[in-house]
C-alpha cells in the first residue's frame, strides 16, 4: 500500500481486511456516517430561533386556553364567597338562636335588627309559632346580600319555655 493510500480513507476503506493486520480501522475524520450528520444536523437546528408559525400556534393556543381558565377561576372565587357567606350566616344565626334560647322571653323572639360593627353586612329576623304539646317553634333568619342578590340562612329549633306564658 501506498502512504497516500494509508491516508485515504476510501482506499483504506475498500481494501479487504487482511487477518495478519488485523481488522480495518474506523474511520476516524473523513465523511461522517448517516446517523451522525442527522445528530449534527439536528444540534445545529436546535440554535435557530422559533419560527413565525410556531409564534402564531402558541398565541392562538394561549387565546383559546386563557378565557376558559379564567372563567373557571371566576367560578371558583365565587362559589368560595357564596360558601365563605353561607357558612358565618349559619353560625351568626345559631348564636343569635342560642342567646334567644337562653333568654326564652316572649318579647324577643320575635324581631329583627344586626349583628353590629362586627358583621356589617349580615341582618336577622325571628320569629315564633306555638306547636304540639306546649313547645314553640323559634326560627332565626339571616340575610344578606351578595352581588345584588339577597340571600339567607334559617335555623328551627324547638323550645319549651319556662314559668312565663308565652
Amino acid at each position: 500500500m501506498t502512504p497516500r493510500a494509508a491516508h485515504d480513507p476510501v482506499a483504506r476503506a475498500s481494501r479487504p481486511s487482511d487477518p495478519a493486520q488485523g481488522a480495518p480501522r474506523e474511520r476516524s475524520g473523513g465523511t461522517p456516517k448517516p446517523h451522525e450528520w442527522r445528530q449534527q444536523h439536528s444540534r445545529h437546528r436546535r440554535h435557530r430561533g422559533v419560527t413565525l408559525v410556531e409564534v402564531l400556534a402558541t398565541l392562538v393556543l394561549v387565546g383559546i386556553v386563557l378565557p376558559v381558565a379564567m372563567y373557571g377561576l371566576t367560578l371558583s372565587l365565587q362559589a368560595a364567597s357564596r360558601a365563605r357567606h353561607t357558612t358565618e350566616a349559619g353560625q351568626l344565626a345559631e348564636a343569635k338562636l342560642n342567646e334567644l334560647l337562653v333568654l326564652r322571653d316572649s318579647t324577643v323572639l320575635t324581631g329583627s335588627g344586626d349583628f353590629g360593627e362586627d358583621w356589617p353586612e349580615y341582618r336577622w329576623t325571628s320569629d315564633f309559632v306555638a306547636a304540639d304539646y306546649n313547645l314553640y317553634e323559634v326560627t332565626v333568619t339571616v340575610l344578606w346580600t351578595e352581588r345584588g342578590q339577597d340571600r339567607s340562612v334559617a335555623l328551627t329549633t324547638l323550645i319549651y319555655p319556662t314559668g312565663e306564658a308565652l
